[in-house]
């Protein structure tokens, strides 16, 4: 991975620098927190797809990159939470920030980072581009909520987990990548091909991390095994099991 974004590197320092900007408060608890989860090993995929789809195009300006800012706000915002649903204690081989800070801290963070995404967004002024992100937000949502309302199922489908996991993963990948052809005023057929390219990585990027939750080395990928089991996360390697086992 470092290989693919060694050409944006600098793109993606800037995109720090917003997202550090974006993070002040005179409550020290806000950036304290946030900076935990944002400035701890993060592979910044989701703004460098952002980038990578802008470059597409030859876009001069750099909108893009507020954008890319302000799509890892609404990443890192959904990872506190999901934090809290999951009761997880540990994430990129450090502890979790409710596992410091508590619960309520996490939710309320969490809050700030999504108020300043949408920040980012308005101050875009492309209404196209709202539209785009907000509706990912609410996607993203619903997915969360999907995947609760499921937790422990053992009967769960297939087609449902993999509902679950185009909301609350792959819809963001989709975003990030069709920005670049929203700011670039790219035909429908651009913005579709960029949007089911992120989607399908989305989903392919989450299936390989619901399997790495059995075969993972803490380590190495920062994962401890079995947790998202633990949690009643019902993924993949366990529905198949399920179905393909016998009494």
């Amino acid at each position: 991975l470092e290989q693919i974004v060694s050409p944006i590197k600098g793109e993606i320092n800037l995109v720090d620098e917003i997202i550090k900007q974006n993070t002040q408060s005179s409550i020290p608890l806000i950036p304290e927190l946030a900076n935990h989860l944002l400035f701890n090993g993060g592979k910044r995929i989701r703004p460098s797809l952002t980038i990578f789809s802008t470059k597409l195009f030859d876009h001069q300006e750099n909108r893009h990159l507020k954008l890319a800012a302000c799509i890892e706000l609404i990443h890192s915002a959904t990872l506190l939470h999901d934090d809290v649903v999951d009761e997880g204690f540990l994430r990129r081989g450090k502890k979790t920030a409710n596992a410091v800070w508590g619960n309520k801290a996490s939710i309320l963070v969490g809050d700030f980072l999504l108020s300043r995404a949408f920040d980012l967004m308005v101050s875009d002024g492309s209404m196209e581009i709202l539209k785009t992100l907000s509706n990912t937000a609410s996607i993203i949502a619903e997915g969360e909520i999907l995947e609760l309302t499921t937790s422990r199922d053992i009967e769960i489908s297939e087609a449902v987990y993999l509902d679950v996991i185009k909301s609350k993963t792959a819809q963001l990948f989709s975003s990030a990548c069709e920005v670049g052809a929203i700011i670039s005023n790219q035909s429908h057929k651009e913005r579709d091909a960029l949007r089911n390219f992120g989607l399908n990585l989305g989903n392919a990027f989450q299936i390989i991390d619901d399997v790495l939750d059995y075969i993972s080395n803490k380590k190495k990928f920062g994962k401890v095994i079995g947790e998202d089991f633990r949690s009643g996360k019902m993924s993949l390697p366990v529905i198949l099991a399920y179905s393909r086992g016998n009494e």
